[in-house]
């Protein structure tokens, strides 16, 4: 049935990054190689829902925040060129007025409701151009136009509006399964986006306070070395989720390392760390992305209730043994069972 290996392969995404443990080389699991095969096949045979919720570049998913990074990012380009930026007739201004308030509305971690609402306002300021009839074109709209298509603002928006039309059929009108993968989908960006948006805010803010100034004590440089390693490594424009949920991995083992000192080992240095972190909640930043996780799980179980109609007895075996379930290899194994029962689930 259309969805069910999609929604596996979500599931699959978000348990491999649950466990703060040891960092996983998902590249080297014999699990991650069945991934890629199955997104292989999909992206060849797979249903048009499957092959848009799948990534066009490569990475695991095709989600609504990459088109409006996409349609951020083009607005950029757009706005240094030269010949607009001398253009003072009232037309253009207004034009360039509505792209500068897109560019503000932009949240690299907004969910997907909140995007939708950020792509319908680019839809409509970019629609308007590309209908005009030809009776109603003056030569400012049609200099617009060639600076839409020059920086392929046209692409962007009908990118935007196929994935919007499918976001908004499932969202509406889907079955369970389907209604299911949405809701994957949404929380999976959303939790990690969010709480990495909010940690990479606190630590530049916290790398700049005056205390740490002119401070070149080993511990404290070493501190500020793991935090600046962090944020190099976060990408706030990636749609792999494996890489947002490492970034904050990276992040909340930082912040635990220092929070589960024994008392004896506090010393001058760390206990000025220690207060940095809490007066920039940093370890809220950390919980929260645990508590989000834990409230998805347990929403996901409500909502495989209303899933197990579409499914086989089989899916529904594995799931009654899943949630028993405790240790992180245990779950590993399990979900390359999931994968292939859902592939069968679907003849």
């Amino acid at each position: 049935m259309e969805g069910h290996i999609i929604f596996s392969i979500l599931f699959y995404l978000f348990l491999a990054q649950t466990a703060f443990s040891k960092p996983i080389d998902v590249s080297s699991e014999e699990s991650s190689e069945e991934v890629e095969a199955v997104l292989k096949k999909l992206q060849t045979n797979g249903t048009e829902s499957e092959k848009l919720i799948l990534s066009r570049k490569g990475n695991y998913l095709l989600i609504p925040q990459k088109f409006t990074y996409n349609a951020y990012n083009a607005t950029k380009h757009m706005l240094q060129d030269e010949a607009l930026k001398i253009n003072k007739n009232s037309e253009i201004l207004e034009f360039k007025k509505n792209f500068i308030l897109f560019l503000d509305k932009y949240d690299p971690a907004a969910n997907l409701q909140e995007t939708h609402k950020t792509m319908e306002f680019f839809r409509n300021i970019t629609a308007h151009y590309f209908e005009l009839s030809e009776e109603k074109m003056t030569p400012e709209s049609k200099f617009i136009i060639d600076l839409l298509n020059k920086y392929q603002i046209k692409d962007v928006a009908i990118d935007l509006n196929e994935l919007e039309a499918f976001v908004d059929k499932w969202r509406i009108t889907g079955s369970a399964s389907e209604k299911l993968v949405i809701f994957t989908l949404d929380s999976l960006i959303t939790i990690p986006q969010q709480c990495a948006a909010n940690a990479t805010n606190a630590t530049q803010y916290l790398l700049k306070d005056a205390s740490l100034n002119g401070n070149l004590k080993p511990e404290i440089e070493e501190f500020k070395n793991k935090l600046n390693l962090y944020l190099e490594n976060y990408d706030p424009t990636s749609s792999n989720i494996i890489s947002i949920y490492f970034s904050m991995e990276v992040f909340h083992n930082i912040i635990e390392s220092y929070y589960l000192l024994p008392p004896k080992q506090v010393t001058e240095d760390k206990k000025l760390i220690i207060d940095l972190l809490n007066k920039y909640n940093c370890n809220n930043y950390s919980i929260t992305l645990i508590d989000h996780i834990v409230n998805f799980t347990e929403e996901f179980k409500r909502r495989f209730e209303d899933f197990k109609n579409d499914l086989k007895e089989p899916l529904l075996v594995w799931y009654d043994k899943f949630i028993k379930l405790t240790t992180f290899p245990e779950k590993m194994t399990a979900i390359d069972e999931l994968i292939n029962l859902a592939q069968e689930n679907r003849k």
